[in-house]
């Protein structure tokens, strides 16, 4: 480092002095302050000039009385209509057409109970990957292709330093 002023007002060798004497400052305050004692004062009592007398006025505890509720009225009947059917009738049987075949699944929409038919090959799903998507975590760390050797013969020959950080050493 250059002397830029005259040696009489350099005060790097008056440093460690005035770290001690602010060391000893500071630990006489600290000292001062833990001492410090105050003298007990002394409270006298004496007997009050006005003293009144409060009445509080007593109220009574009043109970309600339990009223009883009427019983429910009773429901009313209700007749039961039997329809009688004759034996005799004929039932129309209603075929029922499938066009399921082998690799075909049937899909149930929950809430409505909808059925439909899926076409196409039943198997695993497999999801799309968005490859604009965000990760705030990620599985795997990237790495410089070539491991770190290649890393780092990348930056030594990539990267200069500046010459005058040189010359300064």
């Amino acid at each position: 480092m250059e002397i830029k002023k005259s040696l009489s007002a350099d005060l790097e060798g008056k440093k460690g002095t005035g770290l001690l004497m602010g060391f000893v400052l500071a630990l006489s305050a600290m000292f001062v302050a833990f001492e410090w004692t105050q003298h007990d004062k002394k409270v006298i009592e004496t007997e009050p000039v006005f003293t009144a007398a409060i009445e509080e006025d007593m109220i009574p505890i009043t109970q309600q009385p339990e009223v009883v509720a009427p019983p429910p009225a009773a429901a009313p009947k209700i007749a039961e209509i039997i329809n009688i059917v004759d034996n005799e009738t004929d039932l129309v049987e209603e075929e029922v057409e499938t066009s399921e075949e082998v690799n075909q699944a049937i899909v149930t929409t929950p809430g409505t109970g909808t059925t439909a038919v899926a076409t196409g090959p039943v198997g695993p799903v497999v999801e799309e990957v968005d490859e604009n998507q965000i990760y705030d975590i990620v599985e795997e760390n990237p790495r410089f292709p070539g491991g770190e050797e290649a890393c780092m013969k990348w930056l030594s020959d990539n990267i200069k330093y500046p010459p005058i950080c040189v010359e300064q050493g």
